[in-house]
């Protein structure tokens, strides 16, 4: 294995309403909420959905977790705006560490973000799934060495 390619499962795309994907991405959010859990483990492309969440959830974002997001009309969508990698899944009663960003009922728990560049453009599905070569290729071409993603079985 080359020291600078990660080896993961079967790298998987899940698309996020804005503005959580940008919090995701940035590093402030380590946990997204889902209503369904997964098995899968591993480097995920954080997709911003087409679709952005009220002005509600950027003023959440601005006072309740002192964060300012870029604007809605200015926010990306509708592309992939990084990866992190999926480490577990978290109920109601372990996910008193994520404090306010837990709202349940399972808590997808991300590490090691990175906010790519230039976002590319993808139209998103529902679910995880998988990524093509071509869009893997252009994702690995904006991450630091020893962040970049090969597809496959380890």
């Amino acid at each position: 294995m080359k020291p600078n390619i990660r080896r993961v499962d079967g790298v998987r795309v899940l698309s996020i309403q804005q503005p959580w994907a940008w919090a995701i991405v940035e590093g402030h959010k380590p946990v997204e909420n889902r209503t369904w859990t997964t098995k899968h483990r591993g480097e995920v492309l954080i997709h911003a959905g087409a679709n952005v969440r009220g002005p509600g959830d950027f003023e959440s974002l601005r006072r309740e977790h002192h964060l300012r997001a870029p604007s809605r009309s200015e926010i990306d969508r509708g592309c992939i705006v990084g990866v992190a990698e999926l480490i577990g899944v978290v109920t109601p009663k372990d996910a008193k560490r994520f404090g306010r960003w837990f709202q349940g009922p399972y808590g997808w728990v991300f590490r090691d973000p990175v906010a790519l560049r230039k976002p590319v453009k993808l139209k998103g599905q529902l679910g995880l799934y998988r990524p093509t070569p071509a869009l893997l290729a252009r994702v690995n071409a904006q991450l630091p060495a020893r962040r970049r993603i090969r597809g496959g079985k380890r």
